[in-house]
């Protein structure tokens, strides 16, 4: 019997690290692949920076039909610490919301 039990630990200890490799939610795949962009309507205003849902639902905008905002990572900005000075000339946005 105290055989049988020196065992438990290990098989438990096992168990939880193979458990922390195998099961992946979709949120915490889904989450690490959102990327937050520096949103401007189109005329050039700037307005947040937020992920691409995020500010689906606060404008309520969403992929068709007429163009409602541009989306720049910061390296795009022609000054990344004042968002408002807008983007840097000749860059495409890398993302973009529509107004339906």
């Amino acid at each position: 019997m105290k055989r049988k039990l020196s065992w438990l630990p290990v098989i438990a200890l096992l168990f939880g690290a193979l458990s922390a490799f195998t099961f992946k939610t979709p949120a915490t795949v889904s989450k690490g692949k959102l990327t937050s962009y520096y949103w401007f309507n189109t005329s050039g205003v700037y307005h947040d920076k937020k992920t691409m849902p995020d500010e689906q639902g606060i404008t309520g905008c969403d992929k068709t039909v007429t163009l409602c905002e541009n989306g720049y990572v910061q390296s795009q900005l022609a000054d990344p610490n004042n968002p408002s000075a807008g983007v840097k000339p000749g860059e495409l946005p890398g993302s973009q919301i529509f107004r339906q």
